[in-house]
């Protein structure tokens, strides 16, 4: 029964360690949703930005059947490289 006695406060002192390493993980954790929101926010705002850009749904098409991608990322090429399709052909031709 003694011995229960010593090993109390070693039980304790591993509780605070949990309870430490516990509120270690919820900040880190809130961290990490900040940073998730900021991302998400960013990504949000570019793709306002690239919505707002003006482009020529035929040079959605010639750019789509040249390079064998879907319409969507053709618009999402051009809308990049500021609507000019010499731009955006050359982007996709760098890749």
């Amino acid at each position: 029964m003694a011995n229960m006695g010593e090993d109390a406060p070693e039980d304790v002192s591993n509780s605070s360690q949990v309870d430490m390493d516990g509120q270690s993980l919820k900040i880190a954790l809130h961290k990490l949703e900040q940073a998730e929101a900021v991302a998400e926010a960013a990504e949000n705002l570019r793709n306002l930005e690239l919505a707002a850009v003006p482009i020529n749904k035929v040079d959605v098409g010639v750019i789509a059947s040249e390079f064998d991608i879907t319409d969507a990322e053709a618009e999402k090429t051009l809308r990049e490289n500021k609507g000019k399709i010499h731009e955006a052909l050359m982007s996709l031709v760098l890749k």
